[in-house]
């Protein structure tokens, strides 16, 4: 996964508080500590962050004050996404996501021709798949960039549990 100062770079490039990353790395990591040291039932280290994302977002969509409720949301399904790009090993679009944000890797995806796209994926070692991983991709970007964008506090929250819910049945190892 990426380190905590790349998730906060690129959550910043695409307007997201420090601050706020820092908290959500840390509410993140409490999950991960927890699996290593064996102390949630049933969810190895590996699986933590995804099994749950549910019960973060659901936590951070019970803040009080909207404005913050929205920010905490959005730097948690940004951590997530970035996470999930690291995880099924698309360095290319994470060294992209590092210049210009999730945006900018959105928008690369959304801009390129297939044939890029699918040649970008094979370089990364990927010997059969690359149109699944190329559909995986868009998307998790496209849903990140929806909720990303929404404002609507009472709506953010359930988009945001139901990504994370979404993220959950993708696959990570190719």
């Amino acid at each position: 996964m990426p380190d905590w100062k790349t998730h906060k770079k690129v959550a910043g490039i695409d307007g997201i508080r420090g601050e706020v990353m820092d908290i959500i790395n840390n509410i993140i990591d409490c999950y991960h500590k927890l699996a290593r040291e064996g102390r949630l039932r049933g969810i190895s280290s590996e699986e933590a962050e995804w099994e749950t994302a549910d019960i973060v977002l659901g936590a951070l969509a019970s803040i009080e004050k909207e404005d913050e409720r929205i920010e905490a949301i959005r730097g948690a399904i940004h951590h997530y996404t970035l996470d999930y790009i690291q995880k099924i090993g698309m360095l290319f679009l994470l060294d992209i996501a590092k210049k210009e944000g999730l945006k900018g890797a959105r928008n690369w995806l959304r801009n390129m021709p297939d044939e890029v796209i699918l040649s970008r994926i094979a370089k990364e070692g990927v010997v059969s798949g690359a149109s699944r991983i190329k559909d995986i991709l868009e998307l998790v970007l496209e849903e990140w960039y929806r909720i990303n964008e929404m404002r609507n506090p009472r709506r953010i929250g359930v988009e945001a549990i139901a990504f994370a819910e979404r993220l959950k049945t993708l696959p990570r190892f190719w």
